[in-house]
């Protein structure tokens, strides 16, 4: 009868045990005349393959006392399961440069004969299909394995790889102190510049890309304390970080130089004075400081008259900066005006003392008139 065996090792054992129950003549497959003696023969078989539906024959042949022979054939046919392969566990890694190394020993390790099975130790080829991801974002990538016997059949698993790793860390330069808001932007135009080409004070994971980039506080006058910087690193995945940066705003109050002292006949010319260095003080910035160029605003106090009799009368002129914080200087003024001049009138003649009194009573009158 035909028989199935699951590989051509099998065969010549059956072969074997079907040639000794002939030879015991057991069973009714083989008859003699006059039970004379016999021989039995088995043909030779020559290996081919193990794969399914492969057919070898063999050949028994009986041979009596008198050499008379017969003879029948019995079919092996090979039937076997294909391969299998078993699915790997999931593996964790940072950076997707580590997959293929897990592969690799992954494929060694099948190759070694470890999580596969083949029928009949057949030869058998491990491959993996990879195709590396653009970029080592977080995500998974999945590797199929391909077992196939030397009967081309084949089994397939896959394995998972979770690409997990943190976002961008970004540390902040120290607190910096400035006199005026405008020398800030060099400050972070030089401290980008560090962070985008050298990546100081960044940890970016598997070498992804970043880019940092910087928010400064809006201006509002150079009288605030502080101002902060927020530096942002963005990596490749767009995962974000940021930390922030003080600037102290360190100035001087304004100062203000008084001019030099002046001198008038009146004290009723003072304020006109005073007015004219007001409005030179104010239009020109002849001899004012102020701190980053800031606005301000020059008053001034005049001494309160006291008569127009030579004497220095004080003028105090006060600047006020965009801080509200005030210097001041005094200027004197003096009154210099000539001693009063009187001229008596002519000699006159006159008949009686009385005359004189009348005469210098309208000349009295007369200077009070002007």
């Amino acid at each position: 009868d035909d028989t199935d065996v699951t590989c051509f090792n099998e065969i010549q054992d059956l072969i074997d045990a079907q040639v000794a129950l002939f030879e015991d003549g057991m069973g009714t497959d083989i008859t003699t005349s006059c039970d004379m003696a016999f021989t039995i023969a088995a043909s030779d078989i020559t290996f081919t393959d193990d794969c399914p539906n492969t057919q070898y024959t063999v050949t028994y042949t009986v041979t009596d006392e008198c050499d008379r022979t017969a003879s029948c054939t019995q079919t092996f046919t090979i039937q076997n399961d294909g391969p299998t392969i078993t699915q790997p566990a999931l593996i964790q890694v940072e950076c997707h440069q580590e997959i293929q190394d897990f592969i690799d020993a992954q494929v060694s390790d099948y190759e070694g004969g470890n999580g596969i099975t083949v029928s009949c130790d057949r030869e058998y080829t491990i491959a993996a299909d990879y195709t590396p991801p653009t970029d080592n974002c977080p995500k998974q990538v999945t590797v199929t394995y391909t077992i196939t016997d030397n009967c081309l059949r084949s089994a397939q698993t896959t394995q998972t790889f979770d690409i997990v790793n943190l976002p961008p860390e970004i540390t902040c330069p120290a607190e910096e102190e400035v006199t005026c808001f405008d020398e800030i932007q060099a400050f972070v135009d030089a401290n980008l510049l560090d962070y985008n080409n050298n990546g100081t004070d960044l940890t970016i994971a598997c070498d992804l890309t970043w880019n940092v980039a910087a928010q400064v506080e809006p201006f509002s006058d150079d009288c605030k304390d502080t101002y902060t910087v927020t530096y942002t690193v963005t990596d490749q995945c767009s995962r974000t970080a940021s930390c922030t940066q003080i600037f102290r705003i360190v100035n001087e109050g304004p100062t203000i130089t008084c001019p030099d002292g002046e001198s008038t006949d009146c004290y009723e010319s003072i304020p006109a004075i005073v007015a004219a260095h007001v409005s030179n003080f104010n239009n020109t910035r002849d001899n004012i400081t102020t701190s980053c160029n800031m606005s301000y605003l020059v008053t001034s106090r005049i001494q309160p008259k006291i008569d127009n009799c030579p004497q220095n009368y004080s003028v105090w002129y006060i600047i006020t900066d965009l801080c509200g914080r005030q210097d001041s200087c005094e200027q004197i003024i003096a009154l210099e005006n000539p001693d009063p001049i009187l001229e008596c009138p002519m000699e006159r003649e006159v008949n009686c003392y009385v005359e004189i009194e009348d005469i210098v009573e309208n000349y009295l009158l007369e200077l009070r008139s002007g």
